[in-house]
This record gives structure tokens, C-alpha cells and sequence, in this order.
């Protein structure tokens, strides 16, 4: 067994029901799914699955990420003109994080696993 199949059983054991459907494709991945699992799995230490979760189902989101640089590039010059504090950014993706760990955490099939 290598390293990337020991991880994803892992993290397919404390993962909740739905996740877990999601990440066997019994239900369909959401963008935000990806990003939370890219977001989990980082935080679980877990490269190598990471990689294989996005080497799997990054491709059904091209659309969105091409979509996201074209909203990023034409807003690149409203955000220099209009400043947007990065503190406040950073503090709702801390808060989405935490949001994220703590669902993982609360369908996790051991409650008492601690991140």
C-alpha cells in the first residue's frame, strides 16, 4: 500500500457519511467541496491525497477557475483603486476554515478527534 492510499483511507475513516459518498463519487463533488477537502486534507498533513483529490475532480471546475482569473484579472485594477483591507479577508477565510473543520469534525464517526 503506498503512502497516498494509507491517507485517503485516513481520511475516508473519520470522514462523515455524505463526505465520504462524495469523495467515493457516489454523490457529485461541488466546487466548495474541493476546496474544503484541498482545505481538510492540508490541515490532516495528507499530500498526497490532496494531490489525488485534485488530480481527480479539479478538472470538472475548469470552467469555474477560468472564470475566477478572468473575475480576478478585470477586478485586479478596481481592487488596487478601491483598497480592501487583507486583514478582513483573511479573517472570513479563517472563519470559513473553522466552519469547515469544525462540520468535519462533528460528522466525524469518533467525536472525539480533535484538530
Amino acid at each position: 500500500m503506498n503512502q497516498a492510499d494509507i491517507e485517503k483511507y485516513a481520511f475516508l475513516y473519520f470522514c462523515g457519511e455524505k463526505d465520504r459518498d462524495i469523495l467515493l463519487e457516489n454523490r457529485k463533488m461541488t466546487f466548495e467541496d474541493l476546496e474544503r477537502f484541498s482545505y481538510l486534507t492540508d490541515l490532516f498533513g495528507f499530500q498526497k491525497y490532496h494531490a489525488q483529490i485534485w488530480n481527480k475532480f479539479s478538472g470538472q471546475f475548469e470552467e469555474k477557475f477560468e472564470a475566477l482569473e478572468h473575475l480576478y484579472e478585470e477586478s485586479a485594477d478596481i481592487v488596487r483603486d478601491n483598497y480592501i483591507s487583507q486583514d478582513q479577508e483573511v479573517l472570513n477565510d479563517t472563519d470559513q476554515q473553522t466552519q469547515w473543520k469544525n462540520d468535519f469534525l462533528r460528522n466525524a464517526p469518533c467525536h472525539n478527534l480533535k484538530l
